[in-house]
């Protein structure tokens, strides 16, 4: 056990028995034991939750929380069962300025036959590389920071965190953060499933998975529509974040954060005038219609529904694509609320004690759900405010 990972352990045993030290002054990130003091429990049955909680603080420890220097990097790499959020993250963090950092994920993306293809994968890596561009500017943390994330670029020197494989999903599927569908993968969802990979849980009311009993047990049902039974869906244990976070509803996040206008979302239909032109991919970003071919309609659309849609070209069959485009304007707001932002950055800290407790139910159902049961959390992780995406203990 490490130097910083006994201090984490004895700040983290302070909130539950002991009086405050500030054994992690030098750690500028839990800006000590003492700012953590709003983080306390009341009553029996809080003081008895966060015991039981402990198994996600725990699993910090594998992590060691450290203030990283400016021009340092570190790898973060956590399996699903060491991760304190319950899910596998892999990424390379740099802290490249004062309040820059750097956040780059390893990913082989793979075709629908399981092979590493090159036109599929330059596909993918120019679709990936628009969406984390457009999103660079909200990416703020909640002191001013700025988190920019990238891809490992081929020919890196290393060392390289552990890869990512995602899978060319099937175009009726629903996809995830290891199945992605180029096709209606709009930047907003490309954005959530990307923090999937860096550890962050959903925070939304399951729909789509769970189970049906009848009278011979139970049937699973999944990735359906419309649930037959909303009373069973699965991951009931989960506690639920703001409607406006990007782990809940991303379009609406990323609605708010650059307010989408729909005077300017326009969806033009491009069709091919020369016998040399086909549309066979999705080209991220472009505006108007390639040579070659030429708009031959035009429609616009409500503001919620295309804060969803894929923006650039995309192909109806040989001879015909949209393309769909819409001028954004930063709000100001940022994309990642606080807890989020410092799960990514400030690993295995104090800080994320809230984020961490909450997110340990994210992917447990209960015993009348199918699943094995629910881990008791603090009070404040079924808080209707969602204090605990921010960081919060209340």
């Amino acid at each position: 056990m490490g130097k910083n990972t006994i201090k984490y352990f004895l700040c983290i045993f302070s909130l539950v028995a002991l009086p405050c030290y500030a054994q992690e002054k030098n750690m500028a990130v839990n800006e000590s034991c003492a700012a953590q003091e709003g983080a306390t429990f009341s009553g029996d049955k809080d003081k008895s939750t966060i015991q039981l909680s402990m198994d996600a603080i725990t699993k910090a420890q594998a992590i060691q929380c450290e203030d990283l220097p400016v021009g340092q990097s570190r790898i973060v790499s956590l399996d699903a069962d060491k991760s304190p959020t319950s899910l596998a993250a892999g990424y390379r963090i740099t802290h490249a300025s004062k309040n820059d950092y750097e956040v780059e994920v390893n990913i082989n993306f793979i075709d629908k036959n399981g092979n590493h293809t090159p036109a599929v994968s330059d596909e993918f890596r120019q679709h990936a590389n628009y969406c984390y561009q457009r999103a660079d500017q909200a990416l703020l943390g909640p002191n001013g920071e700025h988190l920019h994330i990238k891809m490992i670029q081929d020919g890196d020197p290393g060392p390289l965190p552990p890869a990512h494989n995602i899978k060319q999903a099937p175009d009726d599927s629903r996809g995830d953060e290891e199945n992605f569908n180029l096709r209606t993968f709009s930047c907003p969802i490309f954005l959530h499933e990307s923090l999937h990979m860096l550890g962050l849980v959903d925070e939304y009311h399951e729909g789509a998975i769970g189970i049906v009993p009848d009278k011979t047990g139970v049937q699973p049902f999944l990735y359906t529509k419309s649930s037959p039974d909303k009373d069973h869906t699965a991951f009931d244990c989960r506690s639920i974040g703001d409607p406006d976070s990007v782990m809940v509803d991303q379009a609406k996040a990323w609605g708010k954060s650059f307010g989408i206008n729909s005077e300017t979302t326009v969806q033009v239909t491009c069709e091919c005038r020369s016998p040399t032109c086909h549309f066979t991919k999705i080209i991220p970003g472009i505006e108007s219609c390639p040579n070659g071919s030429e708009g031959v309609s035009a429609n616009q659309f409500l503001a919620g529904y295309s804060a969803g849609m894929v923006m650039g070209l995309k192909p109806i069959d040989d001879k015909h694509a949209l393309i769909t485009s819409n001028p954004t304007h930063f709000s100001g707001e940022s994309l990642l609320k606080p807890a989020h932002f410092n799960s990514i950055v400030h690993p295995g800290c104090t800080v994320n004690i809230p984020y961490y407790s909450c997110a340990s139910n994210a992917y447990r159902s209960s015993t009348a759900h199918g699943g094995t049961g629910c881990v008791e959390t603090p009070s404040y992780c079924n808080s209707k405010t969602a204090n605990w995406t921010k960081g919060l203990s209340n």
